[in-house]
């Protein structure tokens, strides 16, 4: 009589007599295909929160009718003396010499920036970086009526010499300017904490 084996643990008599597997049978299942889920999960997050920061926190708006005014409050340092005006810089491709030294000066001052900014969409001014303020023309003097002229006082830069009645803007003085607006539109002008503007009778 033939003696009885008991099969090892994990395998089968073959049918045909034969020898059984050596091991045991294991399913094998690929391991990589959650890692890349979970990491383009991961992506498209981090690209809808950004695009979110940028629209809802980045984004202003300015209407027609408004100017946006920039308040720099990321540099590393103030202006000189008594100033809070940060003024315009020169156009870099016109006058390279210029826009330098202006960079050398007030590049990284913190204060008002003179130059306003027209009606549309802005998503370059971080509100980290920059206090942003909408200022409607209707409450400036900046759009000249018919039958009226606009006498522009410069409310920043260096003061008057003595005797000096009228400021010399080339020079960076403060005070009124020797010149007049005429009826129209004058968003250089509209902002209310570098310039004033008064309106007197066309005569």
């Amino acid at each position: 009589m033939p003696a009885f084996r008991f099969p090892r643990m994990g395998t089968e008599p073959s049918a045909s007599g034969g020898a059984p597997p050596s091991g045991p049978r294991m399913a094998i299942s690929p391991g990589g295909g959650g890692f890349w889920r979970n990491a383009i999960i991961v992506f498209l997050a981090v690209v809808v929160i950004y695009l979110a920061y940028f629209w809802t926190i980045r984004r202003e708006v300015v209407s027609p009718g408004e100017v946006l005014v920039l308040i720099k409050k990321n540099g590393n340092r103030s202006l000189p003396d008594d100033q809070i005006v940060v003024p315009r810089p020169s156009d870099l491709n016109r006058d390279s010499a210029a826009y330098k030294q202006w960079d050398k000066e007030y590049g990284d001052c913190n204060g008002i920036l003179e130059q306003v900014y027209l009606p549309g969409t802005y998503f370059n001014f971080s509100p980290f970086d920059y206090e942003r303020i909408i200022v409607k023309l209707s409450d400036t003097n900046a759009d000249i009526p018919q039958g009226k002229v606009g006498v522009v006082v410069r409310k920043f830069g260096k003061p008057l010499d003595p005797g000096q009645v009228l400021a010399d803007e080339s020079r960076g003085q403060r005070g009124p300017l020797a010149k007049t607006l005429t009826p129209g539109t004058y968003f250089e002008y509209a902002n209310t904490y570098a310039y004033e503007v008064k309106l007197a009778d066309a005569v």
